[in-house]
């Protein structure tokens, strides 16, 4: 890449980072330390199987990382630990998708942000006081309800592609950090057509 280049994206990365930080003070977590990180596909080979096997999952741009500390006593959670982790790939292939524009690519990675936001003040909200076990079984459901989405096929169409978002988005884990966050149906077709051709 040249310089220029190299130069937009770290502009695109730190607006990213003052977004969150103001996302932060927005939802009265600016005293907590939850970090975005953006990362080189070759830093999973340095992480647990845990934790790499998390950022290897799922549909999402980017993912959220919460682990719970509860009290073995009572197995009551006492606190949640969150960080969001994006790598540098797809970063990159959120800009090309946006077809370079930084503009159209930042309102995605913030629409991104905010929705992640949601899945942390959801878990918080929910979790923060009850037993480990809900937490087990809430996760455990959220994982299950995305099997049964039905998967797309690669030359599928533009409606398609979009019905498909429409409804992973409407799953009620995604559903409920989305409200969070005042996330609308309406902001999720945005964010589509940022990101697709027809």
């Amino acid at each position: 890449m040249d310089s220029k280049t190299l130069k937009r994206i770290d502009d695109l990365i730190e607006k990213s980072f003052q977004f969150w930080y103001d996302l932060r003070a927005k939802y009265g977590l600016g005293e907590h330390p939850i970090s975005v990180t953006f990362y080189p596909f070759t830093y999973i080979a340095e992480l647990s199987e845990d934790m790499a096997n998390s950022l290897c999952k799922g549909n999402s741009r980017c993912r959220t990382i919460l682990s719970a500390h509860y009290d073995e006593d009572d197995n009551i959670i006492k606190s949640i630990d969150c960080g969001v982790y994006w790598s540098y790939e797809d970063l990159y292939r959120l800009l090309i998708e946006c077809e370079l524009d930084y503009y159209r690519a930042f309102e995605s990675v913030k629409f991104t942000l905010r929705h992640e936001m949601g899945h942390i003040l959801d878990y918080k909200n929910r979790f923060i006081g009850k037993n480990i076990e809900e937490w087990i079984n809430h996760s455990s459901g959220c994982e299950q309800a995305e099997t049964l989405i039905p998967k797309l096929r690669k030359n599928a169409s533009y409606m398609k592609r979009m019905r498909w978002y429409l409804m992973f988005n409407s799953l009620p884990c995604e559903r409920q950090a989305n409200e969070l966050v005042g996330i609308t149906e309406q902001d999720i077709i945005d964010d589509f057509k940022r990101t697709h051709r027809k």
